[in-house]
């Protein structure tokens, strides 16, 4: 029974580092950086007796946005602070784990660690194990949709019998083909299309249940301007560099605001009449220009009336398009400045 359990957890933990590796995000270093967050958490983490039957998974600081869900509290992982002593007080994995628990785990960990599965990983998919079999978890809710931490937190969840619920943060490529889909009792998606998409490629089981649900987390400012004014949506993708080529071509006379993506690393140089908003999302815009951006979906369905352009070789957006006769798709970078070209000359 013992190794039947040990084979269960290597196929759970293989089964997260393969969609991992689908994403494009595993990388050689990645079982280091992971074990390292896993001993500071569980060195600094203050331990807690407390109810958490329903918990609200934060992943990192992008996320932070979606904290406070109603009923649940609130859990976070990764790093959502650069503050060391902050991770004493808030809650985390390894909360409700008494400290000599966590290193025990820790030895748990170079036993099941093997030429497939690295340390880091192993560890940190104990901690979790430990947290939702040896407490009175009930339900996780998260906003992922298939990393290896959603992986990772469904598969543990379907082996105890308990709840995952699953919140929509993102639009859906139209194409995907995830080595494994996720085990989920629920599922919030923003309408009847991202539904569909969740059924036919991301969701395991049949009898999920779907809730149409959107509520934008975006916190619109509206301020005066004294000329025409673009807006830019940064998105993680190599061709964005070229989507800001093309409106500073087009309107370089313009005052242009780059809406930074909380998730983009990338150093864009200064540039004229250019603002750069890192947090805020500006509302009084003549033009919208993007990359596929769930952005482009809170902009609409909060009512904004001017043109967005957007470049969606992803397939993202597509339904959008249907709904919103101001939203326009291009598939390629080139029909995207044929695009730009018309709204110069309207």
């Amino acid at each position: 029974m013992k190794n039947n359990k040990t084979q269960q957890d290597k196929q759970n933990i293989i089964c997260s580092m393969e969609n991992e590796k689908y994403l494009g995000v595993f990388t050689k270093n990645k079982s280091r950086k992971i074990y390292l967050y896993c001993f500071a958490i569980c060195l600094f983490s203050k331990y807690q007796k407390k109810d958490i039957s329903k918990i609200f998974v934060v992943n990192g600081r992008a996320e932070k946005k979606y904290e406070n869900q109603e009923g649940y509290i609130t859990l976070y992982y990764g790093i959502i602070s650069k503050h060391l002593l902050d991770y004493l007080t808030i809650n985390t994995n390894v909360t409700t784990i008494k400290r000599r628990k966590r290193f025990l785990l820790f030895l748990k960990a170079f036993k099941l660690a093997d030429k497939n599965i690295p340390l880091g990983y192993a560890i940190d998919y104990l901690l979790w194990k430990e947290l939702i079999f040896n407490n009175n978890v009930q339900e996780i809710k998260s906003c992922g949709h298939y990393d290896r931490l959603t992986t990772q937190i469904a598969l543990l969840l379907k082996d105890a019998k308990k709840k995952y619920t699953m919140r929509q943060h993102g639009l859906l490529p139209q194409k995907i083909e995830l080595p494994n889909k996720i085990p989920a009792q629920c599922v919030l998606t923003f309408d009847q299309y991202e539904r569909e998409k969740f059924q036919r490629n991301v969701i395991l089981n049949k009898d999920c249940k779907y809730i149409i649900h959107y509520e934008s987390s975006v916190k619109f400012k509206d301020t005066p301007k004294t000329k025409t004014r673009i807006g830019i949506i940064d998105v993680p993708i190599k061709e964005m560099r070229m989507i800001i080529d093309i409106v500073y071509k087009y309107f370089s006379d313009s005052e242009i605001v780059l809406m930074m993506h909380p998730l983009n690393k990338d150093q864009y140089p200064p540039r004229n009449n250019l603002i750069i908003e890192n947090c805020d999302k500006e509302w009084n815009l003549d033009y919208i220009f993007s990359g596929p951006s769930t952005l482009v979906y809170d902009y609409a369905r909060c009512g904004y009336s001017g043109k967005i352009i957007a470049l969606d070789n992803l397939n993202c957006l597509s339904n959008i398009e249907k709904c919103y006769k101001n939203i326009f798709i291009c598939r390629t970078i080139d029909e995207f400045e044929k695009k730009a070209l018309e709204l110069k000359r309207d």
